[in-house]
């Protein structure tokens, strides 16, 4: 038998493998990270949102003033006329910034993402089941959002799944994962 037909016979189980895998991993994710938010509401949802807004302010400073910087660099170098020209005190404080740009813009998409998945979930389950512990629906919320996470792997990337077989082994497998890992918990 050639390669080709070993790995189109294997391929049904790595669908399966790929989706336990993600599954299972995406589960512990949300779980301890909901559960951490959850423990520590209130700082937890104030620190993303703060951290959030400082990093998007950060881009967005660079971004707009960009341009600006290049317009006084390029005065002071040619048009000037040998004047002593300075900068401003704030075009200097925004070029100690500029290095700091495409880390802050990827911080500040981390820390909005957690924010998403991880803190807006916390707060469901708070306003849902304030003085119960957050078990049961804890649970519920993580298998939802791991096939629906699993959901979205099987859209964007449809074309490793070609035959049904691949495709039912993958669901197969996300179910398996999230079902193993809410048991665990």
């Amino acid at each position: 038998m050639s390669q080709t037909g070993i790995l189109k016979k294997v391929c049904p189980l790595n669908s399966l493998i790929t989706g336990l895998l993600l599954s299972a991993g995406l589960s512990f994710f949300y779980y301890f990270g909901i559960l951490i938010s959850y423990n520590y509401l209130p700082e937890s949802i104030l620190f993303l949102i703060s951290l959030t807004l400082i990093c998007s302010l950060i881009f967005w400073i660079n971004i707009k003033y960009d341009r600006m910087f290049d317009v006084v660099d390029v005065f002071s170098k040619t048009i000037s006329f040998d004047f002593k020209f300075s900068q401003p005190g704030f075009v200097r404080l925004l070029k100690l910034l500029r290095p700091v740009d495409p880390y802050a813009g990827l911080l500040g998409t981390l820390s909005g993402l957690l924010l998403v998945l991880w803190a807006l979930p916390a707060l469901i389950i708070y306003l849902a089941i304030h003085p119960d512990p957050p078990g049961k629906l804890l649970n519920i919320i993580v298998f939802f959002m791991c096939g629906g996470t699993g959901i979205l792997y099987f859209i964007s990337d449809r074309d490793s799944f070609s035959s049904v077989a691949d495709k039912v082994m993958f669901f197969t497998g996300i179910l398996l994962g999230s079902l193993g890992a809410v048991k665990i918990f």
